[in-house]
């Protein structure tokens, strides 16, 4: 826009009212300024990436839609807001700049703050949560379904009506710190006994006690939600 003559300085000169939204991939100063990126060179840069897939041998696997251009706009909606709502008070427009790695840095969330924090790069774990557990799909008679249990008192309430008395009540399961260490001996219990009913009824047993659960749908079936009447999620 500055190469046509419209940038910010002209415009807010003949409207001191206008907000006015650049929307840049990299940085729009610096020495990256004029590098080419877009979504999935974005997703590598900030190792976005580096959250999927299976195993530090196995390759990085990106999102599967393109997650970074969804938040950049978002970002942007959300500073235009701000400057439209800061205007009815001062009369005054400004000028945004929304940075697409600045976004996606964003994006890493708690990620990023276990880094800051501890200095460790997280683990490709598939579908495992790094600090909740369990966290990931389960199949099941009928299928998967993802499965997550928030508190202690979830498991002491489902596991013995799922005839798994004994691990409602083991220690090594007692808080979710306790089972994130012993992540492997939980879901080691958890693979077993999760065949032994259809999803629909370990979704009936979970819901009932207020477990977040789901199947794991294909996109067909997700874009269809909510259902009428199965009785289905």
């Amino acid at each position: 826009m500055e190469d046509l003559g419209l940038g910010y300085p002209l415009l807010s000169r003949l409207n001191p009212r206008l907000v006015f939204c650049s929307n840049h991939r990299l940085r729009q100063t610096g020495p990256w300024k004029n590098r080419p990126a877009y979504d999935l060179a974005l997703q590598a840069g900030v190792r976005l990436d580096e959250h999927h897939g299976r195993g530090r041998a196995a390759a990085p696997v990106r999102v599967g839609v393109a997650v970074i251009d969804l938040f950049t706009a978002h970002y942007a909606v959300q500073a235009i807001l701000s400057a439209l709502l800061e205007r009815e008070d001062s009369g005054q427009g400004r000028k945004i700049d929304i940075s697409m790695l600045d976004c996606a840095v964003a994006s890493l969330s708690y990620m990023g703050q276990n880094v800051l924090a501890t200095g460790v790069s997280p683990q490709r774990m598939g579908s495992r949560h790094p600090s909740i557990v369990p966290t990931r799909p389960f199949p099941t008679q009928s299928g998967f379904h993802r499965d997550r249990r928030r508190q202690p008192a979830d498991l002491g309430t489902v596991l013995p009506r799922a005839g798994a008395a004994r691990a409602a009540k083991d220690p090594r399961f007692s808080d979710n710190s306790k089972r994130v260490v012993n992540r492997d001996a939980l879901e080691q219990i958890l693979e077993p006994l999760f065949r032994r009913r259809e999803t629909i009824d370990w979704l009936a047993l979970l819901q009932a006690h207020d477990v977040p659960a789901t199947p794991v749908n294909d996109v067909a079936t997700g874009l269809a939600l909510p259902p009428l009447s199965s009785g289905r999620w």
